[in-house]
């Protein structure tokens, strides 16, 4: 939806029919939350099982919690800079189109998914944790390898590497959180 909602907002954009875009979201929205209240949920007894296992550690009370919080939201700032600011800063500081700008944000979320499929087939082979300590390391590359944008292709490019860049940082996080606290998953 993140990839292709740029691109769709701005065909209706240049066809006149903007109010049908937020119109749709809302639509969507509503089928999903219909979809949701209609799920069956664990009965309350399945709920005192999982927290019957005694004495164990909460993760509120862990440091290592807390590292994993300021972790997630530095990248949670990271990912919200990227995918608010493509529009924008193509737009406006390199003058290129409002459909490049479009298509590099799709670009940019297009890759995430693609990164976060990738990912899940290389934690195969590789470990989770060094996978996530190299994807900051690409995130900051695409932070210092953005402004050089000279034109549409580098553009959508950097942007895509950026999505790539930050692409199973957040599942590898909930990954090595629910290792570490295997009792409190949810």
């Amino acid at each position: 939806g993140l990839a292709a909602g740029p691109l769709l907002a701005a065909q209706l954009v240049a066809a006149g029919h903007w109010p049908a875009y937020p119109i749709l979201l809302a639509g969507l929205a509503l089928g999903l939350v219909a979809a949701a209240i209609s799920s069956p949920l664990p009965s309350g007894e399945a709920l005192v099982s999982v927290g019957a296992q005694g004495l164990r550690e909460r993760p509120a009370a862990s440091p290592a919690f807390w590292l994993f919080v300021v972790i997630l939201a530095v990248y949670a700032v990271a990912e919200g800079t990227f995918s608010s600011w493509v529009v924008i800063f193509l737009r406006d500081a390199r003058g290129l189109s409002e459909t490049t700008a479009n298509w590099a944000l799709s670009a940019f979320w297009g890759a995430l998914v693609f990164g976060r499929l990738a990912i899940s087939a290389l934690v195969a082979r590789v470990s989770p944790a060094k996978l996530w300590v190299t994807l900051p390391l690409l995130m900051i590359a695409a932070f210092l390898l953005v402004p050089a944008t000279s034109g549409p292709a580098s553009g959508i490019a950097l942007f895509a590497f950026a999505g790539l860049a930050c692409s199973g940082f957040l599942p590898l996080s909930i990954t090595l959180a629910s290792h570490r606290f295997p009792h409190d998953v949810a």
